[in-house]
């Protein structure tokens, strides 16, 4: 079903919850404040048919918040003014609302025409006229209704037929996203989040995810219009029943969506617009925010200058004081923290999960590929700002608030097309851009030429080290770049040490001193295989400076290291090797006590030898028989 929404909205008292009634026959004051005191507080529901929803949105200026809440999801909105009194102040901020939330069409609904003559109604539409030039109602169809007599009611709702016939189809987005505005308990059932499906469609039983507690839940029922149905498409107003959640885990602002969806952050990357008639706004300023069915304080950052004027736009982050979700495309309305008065609006391009630096001409490319956009540059302009790491298709998905079924799609052209490649890392797929890999094979080169220059006796540095320094993540293309470099010959590897091709160990005179005394006492040590921290204490040099040296002689084949502290000269482990082997050939095999005899070494020591011929898989052992392997 094609649900559609429509709202009321305009000044206090001007007749709205009247004309709801007067179209639906229902009441939508349903709180007994709003039947004392004759005002509408919070949103009010009504049905004008079977797949269509008024919501009648309170007038009063205190109740904004709950009116943007509203405007959220909104097909047509009929802008109501009374005769009497004409354009007022709430009238013109709930438009100028109606008109940042992206609202693209209204019917302007002059109301108590019973208290008002002729010639004061044509002043009165001479008056509005003036008010909606540059708004999505200027040029917009003008009743006068008497909601108490049904005068003009009839011919309103022919009027708002035909809109709702002509109104497009939605395109919205297939994933399931319902912002909670309403949230209550039943006895025996538990917790219930009612609101206007704005994607997608639910079922009873599905898996849901509450943002931005990201908590999973289980849907048990669902009640449209108040029947119980079975599955909530969108546009329509849906009560969800939530067993095992208690009312207070769930409030207006909560948004309930598919899993995998929504990214919960504090930041969000938009493009905003001042209104012409608002004062300014400085970089940093604390206002409150409007997204979805959430009012939120937070401060603007704006990424381009100091101060925004009036009628203005500009690139900016959202800093907010409280988590949420939203998706690219959804709108927001900000108004000024105290007094409260709406000044403009934006719409979100991305999550971000750090602060942006201000006028870096990189992030502008993004945030303008993000506001205007193909999938297909969206995808390449998101690629871009990870150029060197890459990024999964979920982050692609969810960044660049695309579609699976489109963002698979276009991703696939890329691929195609040479524009892109493509990693798989468990259950991921990762994309690069093509540049994107051959300027990470550059850093990686600057990178270990770097080092060797700090550390010229190093043998080289690991893929854990990059990985670590160069802040590479869980991304695999590091692995990619690193064997692309060694095949290619621009990179030596020996063991897990990647060097410069060429690259040669170099020991300044200071540690060229040290190892020529650690090889002399090593020698002079033989076959019992002197430890490090004797060393330490025979050379004066603390325990780390040993380690590190003893690593440095390894690589430079003077020593073997049988443990991490025990080492033996090179050349007297290659004969210690000839003799097993010798040994082996006569008896067809090496045991322990034949080695000790046959070295003329300790048993700790020969124990020690031949568990790291075992370790590095020279030999095989089956019980207490050593063989070398071919």
């Amino acid at each position: 079903m094609n649900h559609r929404v429509i709202c009321t909205a305009g000044h206090i008292d001007h007749g709205k919850t009247a004309l709801v009634k007067a179209l639906t026959g229902m009441d939508t004051d349903r709180l007994r404040e709003e039947i004392a005191r004759g005002i509408t507080i919070d949103l009010g529901f009504a049905y004008y048919n079977a797949e269509t929803t008024i919501i009648d949105l309170p007038g009063h200026e205190r109740f904004i918040r709950n009116m943007a809440a509203g405007a959220a999801a909104v097909d047509l909105a009929l802008l109501v003014i009374a005769a009497d009194d004409g354009p007022m102040p709430q009238t013109i901020e709930h438009l100028q609302i109606l008109n940042l939330m992206g609202i693209s069409r209204g019917i302007i609904v002059i109301t108590k025409a019973d208290l008002s003559g002729d010639d004061w109604l044509e002043l009165v539409k001479e008056d509005i006229k003036s008010k909606i030039e540059g708004t999505f109602l200027e040029g917009g169809q003008v009743i006068t209704v008497d909601s108490l007599s049904g005068r003009g009611i009839d011919e309103l709702k022919n009027i708002i037929d035909g809109e709702i016939a002509g109104l497009p189809l939605r395109l919205s987005r297939p994933e399931f996203r319902m912002p909670v505005d309403r949230s209550f308990t039943i006895k025996g059932f538990g917790a219930v989040a009612a609101g206007t499906i704005i994607s997608g469609a639910v079922n009873v039983k599905d898996k849901i995810i509450l943002y931005p507690a990201e908590k999973e839940m289980k849907i048990r029922g669902i009640q449209i219009q108040g029947r119980t149905v079975e599955r909530a498409e969108t546009g329509a107003r849906a009560a969800l029943n939530l067993p095992g959640l208690e009312k207070s885990e769930i409030r207006r602002g909560d948004i309930l969506a598919q899993p995998g969806l929504l990214d919960v952050s504090d930041k969000f990357d938009c493009r905003i617009a001042l209104l012409s008639a608002a004062q300014s706004i400085k970089h940093r300023q604390r206002l409150r925010f409007h997204i979805g069915t959430a009012e939120i304080i937070g401060r603007i950052l704006l990424l381009e200058d100091n101060i925004l004027e009036p009628g203005n736009e500009t690139y900016a982050q959202l800093e907010l004081e409280q988590r949420t979700a939203a998706l690219r495309g959804d709108r927001f309305v900000f108004r000024t923290y105290s007094p409260q008065v709406t000044i403009g609006g934006g719409v979100i391009l991305m999550t971000a999960h750090e602060k942006r630096k201000r006028r870096q001409s990189g992030i502008f490319n993004l945030l303008e590929c993000l506001n205007t956009g193909e999938s297909r540059q969206i995808i390449t302009g998101l690629l871009r700002t990870e150029m060197k790491k890459g990024m999964t298709i979920g982050s692609i998905q969810r960044l660049g608030g695309l579609t699976a079924e489109s963002c698979r799609e276009y991703i696939d052209s890329l691929l195609t097309d040479g524009v892109i490649l493509k990693e798989k890392a468990g259950d991921d797929e990762w994309f690069i851009l093509k540049s994107g890999l051959e300027s990470l094979n550059e850093d990686i080169i600057r990178h270990i030429a770097d080092y060797h220059q700090i550390h010229p006796a190093y043998p080289g540095v690991t893929s854990a080290q990059i990985k670590s320094e160069m802040q590479f993540g869980d991304s695999p293309f590091l692995e990619k770049a690193l064997k692309n470099l060694t095949e290619k010959g621009a990179l030596s590897k020996k063991d897990s040490f990647y060097s410069l091709f060429g690259h040669t160990i170099k020991l300044k005179p200071e540690q060229q001193k040290l190892a020529d005394r650690i090889l002399e006492l090593v020698k002079t040590g033989g076959y019992s295989a002197p430890k490090a921290h004797p060393l330490s204490e025979q050379t004066g040099f603390d325990l780390d400076k040993i380690l590190d040296m003893l690593a440095i002689m390894e690589n430079l084949d003077l020593i073997v290291r049988l443990e991490k502290d025990t080492v033996i000269e090179r050349d007297l482990f290659l004969k210690s090797i000839a003799k097993l082997k010798e040994l082996q050939e006569e008896k067809s095999g090496i045991t322990l006590q034949e080695a000790v005899k046959v070295l003329n070494s300790g048993r700790r020591f020969t124990v020690t030898l031949l568990e790291y011929l075992d370790r590095i898989g020279m030999t095989d052992r089956e019980g207490d028989i050593r063989r070398f392997r071919r």
